[in-house]
C-alpha cells in the first residue's frame, strides 16, 4: 500500500498545509487579511518570525505576491493571492466540506 503513496501528486499538497500556520495563514488570506501587521494580530498564536518564514515560502512556490507600499519604517507590506493562490481556495474549501460531512 505504501508503494501507492510514494509517487502521490498530493504529497506536496500536503507538505504545503502541514507547515505550522499554514492552514490559517491561507484562510487569513483569503478572507481578504492582505497586510503583515493584519495577519499578526489576527492569528494571535503566531509569531512574526514564523509568519515572515511562511509568507517567503508562499511567495517562492507563486501563491502569493508581496508588495511594498511604504519602504521607510514602519515598513507597510502587502501580499496578495496569485492566479495559483486563488485556485488553492478551492482545495481549502473542498478540505473544510469534506470535515463538515465526515466529522
Amino acid at each position: 500500500m505504501s508503494e501507492i503513496f510514494y509517487d502521490c501528486p498530493a504529497k506536496a499538497m500536503i507538505t504545503l498545509f502541514k507547515g505550522k500556520f499554514s492552514l490559517d495563514i491561507l484562510t487569513q488570506i483569503f478572507n481578504g487579511t492582505t497586510h503583515y501587521n493584519q495577519l499578526l494580530r489576527t492569528i494571535p498564536e503566531i509569531n512574526s518570525r514564523i509568519l515572515a518564514k511562511r509568507l517567503r515560502d508562499f511567495e517562492e512556490i507563486g501563491i502569493l505576491k508581496r508588495t511594498i507600499l511604504v519602504a521607510e519604517p514602519p515598513m507597510s507590506i502587502r501580499y496578495d493571492l496569485t492566479e495559483k493562490g486563488r485556485a488553492l481556495n478551492e482545495v481549502v474549501q473542498s478540505m473544510v466540506n469534506w470535515m463538515k460531512t465526515y466529522e
